[in-house]
């Protein structure tokens, strides 16, 4: 899993997280932000590919999206994988 700001100095998120999915297509993606909503990240979400955080959040919402991708997904049983 990979957390990572949207907005950042030198390499924004979503550019970060396309060098790592030509890397390893199958990384599991966790934007965090304080800003509205990008179209990118928003067709991520919508396609299920990554997970978004707001800014300011809590712990345990921060735990929850990182630890998605490693949950069962409907239809799919704890040992399948």
């Amino acid at each position: 899993v990979v957390l990572t700001d949207v907005c950042m100095t030198s390499l924004g998120g979503v550019d970060l997280a396309a060098s790592l999915r030509a890397l390893k297509p199958s990384i599991a993606i966790v934007y965090m932000t304080g800003y509205s909503e990008d179209e990118a990240i928003s067709r991520e979400v919508d396609a299920g590919t990554a997970q978004l955080i707001r800014k300011p959040f809590q712990r345990a919402n921060l735990t929850r999206e990182i630890e998605r991708p490693f949950r069962p997904k409907k239809g799919q049983s704890q040992t399948s994988g």
